[in-house]
């Protein structure tokens, strides 16, 4: 059973484990980074701006491109009812990356921002915008 080659026939088994190996490790890899690599839809693309705009904020989207109307909730590490300054800056921040993403459709926003009073209690406050998207450069 020796083809010459002065290498046993467990080099060929060994050999064929271990490529198989790298193909089953390539299909697991895969798998998990598939969904991060398909936010393909104007709203997950949304989340996902809002997620690495506002780190730890939670953001919700409900509504659709259909209705023209999307509603984002984000909790915000403040108390929105007192300190106007910071929510307006949210607001416009909010705004901001929501026309980043050039939503078809979409007409207008209805942002909340979702806060702990000093009570303890919770505390919102919401503001709709009318959402022009970015428009594009041209050359």
């Amino acid at each position: 059973m020796d083809d010459g080659s002065g290498r046993s026939p467990v080099y060929k088994v060994v050999a064929f484990a271990f490529a198989g190996l790298i193909v089953v490790a390539a299909a697991v890899l895969l798998m998990v980074l598939a969904p991060a690599l398909r936010r393909t839809t104007p709203t997950e693309r949304l989340l996902a701006a809002l997620q690495a705009q506002f780190p730890g904020s939670k953001p919700e989207i409900s509504g659709s491109d259909t209705t023209g109307h999307l509603t984002i909730a984000l909790s915000v590490p403040f108390d929105p009812t007192m300190q106007a300054k910071e929510a307006y800056e949210a607001f416009d921040r909010v705004a901001k990356v929501a026309e980043a993403q050039k939503l078809e459709g979409t007409r207008t926003l209805e942002v909340t921002l979702v806060g702990t009073s000093l009570e303890g209690n919770p505390a919102s406050v919401s503001r709709t915008l009318d959402y022009q998207p970015a428009k594009a450069q041209s050359p």
